[in-house]
């Protein structure tokens, strides 16, 4: 699914509680995710993530791109780097 730059700020990026997360190469966008993220009911002070939509280029599949995306949401990029160093 294509959505021009407008778009996507329309529906995701202007919302107080939607965001996107892109990926390119170079200057061709090659990938997003499309996320909301809410005050959980039953954690006060914490909040849940709900991914609405992933999606890759098609010749970008593969290479691990959607799995950084999400790392990238849901905060565990780092974790994962410290992982793989030890």
């Amino acid at each position: 699914m294509r959505l021009s730059p407008e778009k996507i700020r329309s529906m995701y990026v202007e919302r107080q509680d939607r965001y996107v997360a892109l990926v390119y190469d170079g200057e061709r966008h090659i990938g997003q995710v499309f996320y909301l993220r809410r005050p959980s009911p039953w954690h006060p002070g914490r909040n849940i993530t709900f991914v609405l939509q992933l999606v890759i280029e098609r010749e970008y599949r593969g290479k691990r791109l959607g799995l950084s995306l999400l790392q990238s949401v849901f905060g565990l990029y780092c974790i994962v780097i410290c992982f793989q160093t030890f």
